[in-house]
């Protein structure tokens, strides 16, 4: 029996840029099959390697500012200058279904999320042992250019701050053991 109020399960994750969270919660799908990724509409351009519908909605300003001003979206945040926003629908339909809807959001859309469904998620920060570490992982992705790389990295000051108001904060030393206690986690939770 689930310890929520209603049987679905939001399990929200936040993380610096490079701390592994986008590996982390594609494995956790891969080895837990029922569990669904919520698909988040942006702004911001598609990468080679990713599907429109599959790892974002990607759409344009207007068509955003549409989802927002018809209030479509449980939350929406403008990070490194594009804007990312969760879709209500997918959302609501998961916790009436009794899913586990696994949610990758930046820490204040993640924050703003578990206030508007406390009974029904968890919130997870991914940290990283160090900030140097964090440097070279992002600069070995090499999808972004180096002013990119300092504003996300601009941004470590504020996740800090609120990685303290996050259920559990679990560091990404070691990927499988990292994967591994937020299985744990998750599924102690249901």
């Amino acid at each position: 029996m689930s310890k929520h109020s209603v049987k679905g399960l939001l399990v929200i994750f936040a993380a610096h840029s490079g701390a592994g969270k986008t590996t982390i919660i594609k494995q956790l799908l891969q080895k837990n099959k029922s569990w669904k990724f919520s698909i988040s509409a942006t702004t911001r351009k598609k990468r080679d390697y990713e599907k429109n519908g599959r790892d974002y909605y990607f759409v344009s300003s207007d068509k955003f500012n549409e989802l927002l001003f018809s209030n479509k979206l449980v939350e929406s945040e403008n990070v490194h200058g594009e804007y990312y926003g969760t879709m209500k629908e997918q959302i609501t339909n998961s916790i009436n279904n009794g899913e586990i809807l696994i949610l990758d959001l930046d820490v204040l859309g993640a924050i703003n999320v578990k206030k508007q469904f406390p009974n029904n998620s968890i919130t997870i920060f991914i940290d990283i042992p160090n900030e140097k570490l964090l440097t070279q992982r992002l600069k070995r992705r090499a999808t972004e250019s180096e002013k990119s790389i300092e504003k996300r990295l601009s941004r470590i000051s504020l996740e800090k701050k609120e990685k303290d108001n996050f259920d559990f904060i679990v560091i990404n030393d070691k990927l499988r053991s990292c994967i591994n206690k937020i299985e744990k986690i998750i599924k102690n939770d249901i």
